[in-house]
């Protein structure tokens, strides 16, 4: 019986990571992570930066897990800068 209600619980976790956008591209930066493919950006950091309304964007890193190519700032100038 607990075994059900677990596999219940991970496949509705697995469709709503699928379903969601914002889930889906988080999913696959975390496994990209630990795969070791973005060993150059720190745990902490990258999980910060992976929060809702982050000046960070690493949407990019899912399709392309190269730091360098893929992150972005979304500051358009000094003056966004807060």
């Amino acid at each position: 019986m607990v075994f059900m209600a677990v596999a219940a619980s991970v496949a509705l976790m697995a469709g709503a990571i699928l379903a969601v956008p914002g889930l889906h591209w988080r999913a696959q930066v975390i496994v990209s992570k630990f795969k070791g493919d973005l060993a150059d950006i720190p745990t902490g950091q990258m999980l910060r930066w992976m929060l809702p309304n982050s000046r960070v964007w690493l949407g990019g890193l899912a399709e392309r897990p190269n730091a360098s190519a893929a992150i972005q700032n979304i500051y358009a100038d000094d003056s966004s800068a807060v």
